[in-house]
């Protein structure tokens, strides 16, 4: 009896000690463990790479998750989650990325041994290899701007009527490429500064005719007052035709250009001015007609010099109509 009470005693004894060991021995029930779940490599995405961080390994009585890098040029979008997101910004710039993340994980209630582990940190290595974006973004793309800064374009969005781009060169209103608009105008041009000058020379001459044949009136013996003033009469007469004339001559262009085309141009009659200007030449000899008439019955006799300043007269007018009949009598406005 007493040896069976001692060996009862004993396995108490010995099943207390067992336990204890194992208690001793065994995993702290409050411990926190902090896991990163790294390394993290990933390939260059283009202007911005993405990757999910994961710190769903790490273990503890309710935690607290607090993540940080060292990697610059980045942005770390939910940093107190299980799963963050990283953006590096570096590798689409041709800089490739070689750094850290960092994770502090912490117990959200108060330990209750002195035993158990509140907090821990761990941390994980970010790679991410460098790339070079095309035009459109694309890492490692092939696709470049055109030289009409078009990605991708075949240099056809600017080039000019000259097949070049960026010339600059459009096709004109009749269809010429890089053209002034001119070529099918129809256009044809007559350069009357000569014939002006010499339509002016011949109607100045005409007027000094008049005065000269006026004057040798005043020269006669029988000259009277009623003479006298027929000669102011004249020489006024004279010098308003010749003044007439000069405006109508000089009231033309110097070159005057006639064009067929109906649609940008238009015409401009000159016919008025070349007529009037014949009328005044044709005034200008009756007027030295006139005078000289006059100065005959004044003299009462004919010489030949009358003759011959009444032929110079003529000669003139003639010339006159001669001159002005080469000038054209239309004229374009063109657009």
């Amino acid at each position: 009896m007493f040896l069976r009470s001692f060996r009862l005693k004993f396995l108490i004894i010995a099943l207390v000690a067992l336990l204890a060991s194992f208690q001793l021995n065994a995993p702290n029930a409050y411990a926190i463990h902090c896991d990163s779940c790294g390394p993290y490599t990933e390939v260059c995405q283009g202007v911005e790479t993405y990757i999910t961080l994961d710190g769903s390994g790490s273990t503890g009585n309710g935690i607290d998750y607090s993540w940080s890098t060292d990697c610059p040029n980045t942005d770390l979008l939910n940093p107190n989650s299980v799963f963050p997101t990283l953006i590096l910004y570096d590798p689409g710039i041709g800089v490739a990325a070689n750094c850290k993340v960092y994770l502090s994980v912490t117990e959200q209630t108060v330990c209750e041994c002195q035993e158990c582990t509140c907090e821990d940190q761990c941390e994980s290595t970010v790679q991410v290899p460098a790339c070079n974006l095309d035009c459109e973004g694309t890492p490692n793309g092939t696709k470049v701007l055109d030289l009409c800064g078009v990605c991708g374009g075949d240099n056809s969005t600017c080039k000019g009527c000259d097949d070049v781009p960026n010339s600059g060169k459009v096709l004109d209103r009749c269809d010429v490429c890089d053209g002034d608009g001119t070529s099918c105008l129809g256009c044809s041009s007559v350069d009357v500064l000569q014939t002006q000058f010499a339509l002016d020379g011949n109607s100045l001459a005409q007027k000094v005719l008049v005065d000269y044949a006026a004057k040798l009136i005043l020269k006669t013996t029988r000259s009277s007052a009623k003479s006298k003033k027929f000669v102011s009469t004249v020489k006024l007469e004279a010098s308003k035709l010749y003044q007439s004339g000069w405006t109508l001559t000089w009231s033309l262009p110097n070159i005057i250009t006639s064009c067929t085309n109906q649609i940008f141009c238009t015409s401009i009659d000159n016919s008025g001015p070349i007529q009037t200007f014949n009328a005044n030449s044709d005034a200008l000899y009756n007027l030295l007609s006139k005078t000289v008439t006059k100065l005959q019955k004044e003299r009462h006799k004919k010489l030949k010099s009358d003759k011959k300043l009444i032929a110079k007269g003529l000669d003139l007018h003639n010339k006159n109509l001669s001159l002005s009949s080469t000038v054209p009598v239309t004229a374009s406005a063109c657009s």
